[in-house]
């Protein structure tokens, strides 16, 4: 419902501006007027754009101030009866700051995202907390060599009994799959399907297994893996390319993504040196 509003609204503001600036033209363009409404609206529509930013990969707005910014700078600059000029500037004026701040308060929220890639950026992310726990596992397994069931991680005996030493990995994670919509390529809204994920143990020793974590869909049973380590090197060095470890076919199966900038979905703790 809310990515049709943002399209509804961005497909008749500039049908409203046009249509004003043609009916109640004005009959001389003054160079000051349309260089101060041009000044005007670059500065507010950028002023939208910039408070209305975050810093994560959900995607940013971009025509819900740029449209509006627009038209603002036009309707100043060529509408010369001021009971339409002012009223309809203003109106510009506060949707460029409403749509803005809308777009990146529903980026955030279940329905929504603002990238068809959201995620990928934080994708190494994923991949790091895997490496973390495979790097436990491969220094509990130097001093344990009895098998295990397998199972999620989260629940294995072997978790339980050293809990500091699991400290800080996300045993959950966040899959998301990005859809286009009809308004995608005006308002830059995809809707976005999250599925809970969970490491997954695939049972035998513990310095056996460590290569062989998987994530896997929280919901089924395990069966399906969603994300994995492919060719895990416990002497890796820090500054080593985390995404080289990994293969196109086994890291994408599904062409999911990992992400969280949702603090109540995963709170993140830094895992290794690496950044995504």
């Amino acid at each position: 419902m809310a990515g049709n509003l943002h399209a509804i609204a961005l497909i008749a503001i500039p049908l409203i501006t046009v249509a004003a600036c043609v009916r109640f033209r004005q009959r001389a363009l003054r160079q000051g007027r349309v260089l101060g409404a041009i000044f005007g609206g670059s500065v507010l529509s950028l002023l939208a754009g910039i408070l209305s930013s975050h810093a994560c990969s959900a995607g940013q707005p971009l025509t819900q101030w740029l449209i509006p910014g627009v038209c603002f700078a036009a309707t100043v600059a060529l509408v010369r009866r001021a009971a339409v000029r002012d009223p309809w500037a203003l109106a510009l004026l506060t949707l460029m700051f409403l749509l803005s701040f809308h777009y990146s308060h529903i980026v955030h929220g279940p329905t929504y995202v603002g990238s068809p890639d959201f995620g990928r950026v934080l994708e190494a992310r994923a991949a790091a907390e895997l490496q973390q726990a495979a790097q436990v596992l491969q220094k509990l397994g130097a001093k344990d060599d009895a098998a295990y069931p397998q199972g999620w991680l989260r629940e294995a005996a072997f978790v339980s009994s050293h809990p500091t030493e699991f400290e800080g990995v996300a045993f959950e994670w966040a899959e998301v799959r990005v859809a286009p919509l009809w308004h995608s390529i005006l308002t830059r809204l995809y809707l976005r399907n999250t599925t809970v994920v969970a490491m997954w143990y695939p049972g035998g020793r513990l310095r056996d297994a460590a290569g062989k974590l998987r994530y896997r869909d929280k919901g089924g049973d395990g069966a399906t893996p969603i994300f994995c380590i492919v060719g895990y090197a416990p002497d890796s060095s820090s500054d080593q390319d985390i995404g080289s470890l990994f293969s196109e076919e086994e890291a994408h199966p599904t062409k999911a993504y990992f992400v969280s900038c949702r603090p109540r979905i995963l709170s993140l703790k830094k895992a290794t040196s690496r950044k995504p």
